[in-house]
């Protein structure tokens, strides 16, 4: 499909950092927006410039990076072409920025993911928090995502969730489960109460992943 999207990124560089300083690229939810994520980064090791994208589609008050997979308006062609176009700008970081993170909440976690699976090269690492990975099945040429590579490589992922998750369906958990589990180094934690959120006790476990995946391996 033709997509002119022209990503907008809000970018906090703490003080001390540099253009070469490791970038966390945050990647919000259904119907929110590129500030949404903010609290989060700001609990984060401090060592990272924060690149948070605004998804290209109009959803209520916010925004949305592809119509909801049991919409009849989904097409993974979008899909293609958002991530796609996500690509061309991580590839333009890639050239100041050894160390791309990338973190997504909800639809967030499934380009997150979907980012990783297309071009594992360019990430060291990624956080998935109450979200899930799109299913291979919904692309109907069977080629888009490089699986292969990436289950080479075995990038680290942190997944938390609750099991009690009212929006995340089941198939969803369970597709995201076997995915992980045979192609990427994964940290599962499950937080009871949680529901459809971000739980302190998770940001805190998310900046001890990072600090170890993301910082302990320079030492």
């Amino acid at each position: 499909m033709s997509f002119d999207w022209d990503p907008f990124v809000d970018l906090h560089t703490p003080a001390g950092n540099t253009e070469m300083s490791p970038l966390l690229v945050m990647f919000h939810g259904y119907g929110a927006d590129e500030k949404d994520l903010m609290p989060v980064a700001s609990q984060l090791p401090p060592q990272f410039t924060v690149a948070s994208i605004r998804a290209p589609f109009e959803q209520g008050p916010g925004y949305t990076w592809f119509p909801l997979v049991n919409d009849p308006a989904f097409d993974f062609d979008v899909v293609k072409a958002v991530v796609d176009r996500l690509i061309v700008w991580l590839e333009e970081m890639k050239e100041k920025q050894d160390t791309i993170v990338l973190l997504g909440f909800s639809m967030g976690m499934a380009i997150a993911t979907s980012l990783m699976r297309r071009r594992p090269d360019l990430i060291t690492a990624v956080v998935g928090l109450s979200g899930f990975a799109l299913d291979a099945a919904l692309d109907p040429a069977q080629n888009y995502f490089d699986d292969s590579s990436l289950k080479h490589l075995k990038l680290p992922l942190f997944w938390g969730r609750d099991q009690q998750d009212p929006v995340i369906t089941e198939d969803k958990v369970e597709y995201t489960n076997q995915w992980a589990r045979s192609h990427i180094q994964l940290t599962k934690i499950n937080y009871a109460g949680m529901g459809h959120g971000i739980a302190p006790q998770e940001i805190s476990h998310v900046g001890e992943f990072l600090n170890a995946e993301v910082f302990g391996a320079r030492l």
